[in-house]
Parts: C-alpha cells; structure tokens; sequence
C-alpha cells in the first residue's frame, strides 16, 4: 500500500517556487502547463554544480508515458525511475507531500479502486475510507460500503480545498467528512447514506510519525485499536511438529510458545541419527524488513539447562552475532571463534525501556562488524526480543528507503509472526516499537537540517 501524494495542482513557476529550497532529488508531478491533457515531472537537480530545476513531459492517455516507457499508475512510475536513477539521469530521493491529507488516519494512500472496495469488504455498514485517485491525478475518492456495494464519490481538489459536485467546497477533509456525518449523502437511486466508522490505515511516511503518534495517545483507545487488531489476526503460518514431539517437549521453556516447522534452526552441528531430536531447539529464523535481505535474526527463549549445549552447537554453525567479548573454542575442529554478547539489563520487568536508551543499545549492536544473523533471547523469545528484532529490522529500513517510503509497523508485526509465533506481546511493547521509530526520525531530521 504506497501512501503517496505526489501530485500537485501548480503551474511550473509554483513548482519552481516549491523545490528552490528544496534538497537534491526532491520532486513533484503537476498538470503540464505546455501540453493539456498532460502531466510534467519536476524534479531538484544540480547541474555543472549549480542547482536548478528540471522538467520532464508525461504523456497521459489510458496509461502514463515517461520517456517512452509506459505505466498505468504514477505510483509504479515513480518506483521505477526510483530504482533505476540513470534512466532519468538523475536519482528521485524525496517527493513533495500534502501534509494536510497524508496524515490523517483513514487516508489509504495512492490505491486502486478494487483495493479501496476490498478493504472494505469485511467491514460495517457505512465504513469508510479515503484514498488517492488513481485515474484523476491530483485528486480523491471517498468509498463507502453500503449493504453488499460500494458508493465511490470523487473528490476534486483545487487551490488547497476539496470539492464535491459544483457547490460542496470544504477546506478540509475533517470539515468534509463532519459534513456528511450531520447531513448523509443521498445517492443517484435517492438512498441515504450514512457514514459510520473510519477504515484506519497502518500505514503512513516515517516523517509523520510524531504526529500519527500524538493522534493515536490523543484518541482514548488509538494505539490499543491497532494492537488488538493484529491480537485477532491468525498468523499461523505452519506446523509445529517437531516443538511438540514427546522427545523435545522439555527442550520448550512454554508449551504455547514453539517454533513453526519451516522457519525453525535444525541444528546440523553434533547431529546424531540415533537420538530423537538432537536436532531440535526452540528458536527460529526471521527476516530482515528490508526486501531480498538474508536471515538477519535467529530468536531463541532463553536456555534451560537441559539446552544449553544446545544453544552453542546453533552459534557453531550459524556463525552468529550473539558488552562482554569471549572466545569459544571447538576441540575436534580444531577452530576458535570471538563472540560478542549484548545484554540489556534495563528493561524492567514489568513495562518498558526508555526510548532512547534502547536505541543507544541497538546502534552500539549495529556499530560491531556481523559475519552472521543475530541471535535474540529473553525468557520466551518472543515479547522483549520481538520489540527489539521490529525496531532494528524498521530502523534499517529507515536506513536504507529513508524517511519518504511509507512504513507499516503493524504489518511489519503480522508478517514476523508468521515466522515466529506471539512476537511482541503486549500493548506496551507496541507503543514502544512507535515511539523508538519517532525518536530515530526526529534525531536523523535534527542532524539533517544541520549538515
């Protein structure tokens, strides 16, 4: 779901006038004031050392042409010269936003209309969502589930004001949707439609993120919403046959908290054919956020004696990334290792760390050089260590697509739980993952203003 508004309703001057103070990289898409019917992508560039803007025509059909390549969405456009800078020759970094739509929570970004009605779908009568049009650029469609259907009512925006019809003009989307809630829509066959309940978006831009975060503590039950509605997903994603064997069930800290069978570590190390089970231990892999990363994270409950030899077979063969420095030593190899544990020993034990002294403890893990995944623990190995694999894998994120590529904390969740059951397990520890995101991005925002 890309939560982008990239289109500006600006003459080229505006556009101009828009990116002059802008970075390099910065761009837009407005209406072509040379060609009608067409669009034009401005972008911030430095030419022979000096910073200027340049403009580049979209044809626009059924379909979107830019250079001769066609695309039926801006949003694939711009993903693609994206990812491919020396098509354009020259790299798009950040894109103009429309704060005074991007923010709000039941905006659901630049979508098709089949993705809009499918959200919907499951939803109460009367739910609603926002979303960028993607057949009339620059403005929004407002779809409602009504009984088994769906009323879609375009939304013109101009000259910063959204517009319904020829009389409707509301200068906000807040002042629309009030509108509605008092005085209900009455469609073409002369039904009355009322709107009921917002379809809230996960998603949002990183460089939001303080104020998503003040409007979800705002609201009564905002952040406890979102968390009880990944609590209601069923992630199960796999078997857990090997964690419930009779061999292997006092290897398990908790009997509710196993490993699925396709994203568990077999160990290989020690392996013997004649024991049921020596190749069992209750820890899984889990990827990285970022797309095509390899396993980043082994997650592991914490040792019982009865696994701690165990535990050192796994870092054996996995070279892994476990601020005390030992080295281990295997006999019959004949081959030595150093291993760098990180224990964090200020999470309490009943909430959660500061913010900020978490992250400290993240940047000093990054700081050493990894031949392997990291292997997490806490005592289940998957409330704390969860927190901690989440924040890391979305701060890389952050890292590498910055802060203009929306992110989705709570899809980043479902998508962990299916390689690990119950990761992150309260409320608390949610809020958490949010508020180490919104200190990261106000800290980098802070050193970029000064670089």
């Amino acid at each position: 779901m890309a939560k982008c508004c990239f289109f500006f309703d600006v003459s080229r001057i505006e556009a101009e006038s828009f990116l002059s103070e802008a970075p390099k990289g910065t761009f837009l898409i407005r209406k072509s004031s040379r060609a009608g019917g067409h669009l034009a992508l401005s972008v911030k560039v430095f030419k022979d050392q000096e910073p200027c803007i340049s403009h580049f025509l979209i044809t626009h059909q059924h379909y979107y042409e830019l250079l001769g390549k066609r695309f039926y969405t801006l949003t694939e456009m711009v993903h693609y010269y994206r990812d491919n800078p020396d098509k354009l020759n020259t790299r798009l970094h950040w894109s103009l936003y429309s704060e005074d739509v991007t923010h709000e929570r039941f905006f659901h970004g630049q979508i098709e209309q089949a993705e809009a009605e499918s959200i919907c779908e499951s939803q109460a009568d009367g739910s609603y969502l926002f979303h960028a049009s993607t057949s009339n650029p620059g403005d929004y469609v407002l779809t409602i589930k009504v009984a088994d259907k769906f009323f879609n009512v375009l939304i013109k925006y101009h000259n910063n004001t959204f517009q319904m019809g020829n009389n409707l003009i509301f200068n906000s989307l807040s002042q629309l949707i009030e509108q509605f809630r008092t005085d209900p829509i009455i469609n073409d066959e002369g039904r009355v439609i009322q709107l009921g309940n917002p379809i809230h978006s996960t998603s949002f831009l990183p460089i939001f993120v303080t104020r998503r975060v003040a409007k979800l503590q705002f609201e009564y039950d905002g952040f406890w919403k979102e968390f009880e509605e990944i609590q209601q997903q069923k992630t199960r994603s796999g078997s857990y046959k090997e964690g419930r064997k009779v061999g292997n069930r006092p290897k398990n800290r908790s009997k509710n908290i196993l490993p699925f069978d396709h994203t568990r570590v077999v160990l290989k190390e020690g392996y013997d054919l004649q024991v049921p089970g020596s190749d069992y231990i209750n820890a899984s892999y889990v990827h990285g956020e970022v797309s095509h990363s390899v396993s980043k994270y082994i997650v592991t409950q914490g040792c019982l004696p009865a696994t701690i030899n165990d535990f050192w077979r796994m870092e054996e063969v996995e070279n892994a990334y476990v601020v005390r420095k030992f080295g281990i030593t295997h006999k019959a190899a004949g081959e030595s290792r150093h291993i760098f544990q990180f224990h964090f020993k200020a999470w309490p034990d009943h909430g959660v760390p500061d913010p900020g002294v978490l992250l400290t403890f993240i940047e000093d893990i990054n700081a050493t050089s990894l031949r392997g995944p990291w292997i997490v623990q806490c005592a289940m190995g998957c409330g704390r260590t969860g927190a901690l694999i989440l924040i890391d894998s979305i701060l890389n994120t952050l890292k590498v697509r910055g802060l203009e590529i929306p992110i989705d904390i709570s899809k980043s969740i479902t998508i962990a739980r299916m390689q690990r059951a119950n990761l992150i397990q309260s409320f608390d520890q949610y809020k958490l993952v949010y508020k180490c995101i919104m200190q990261y991005v106000e800290i980098r925002q802070c050193v970029d203003k000064y670089m």
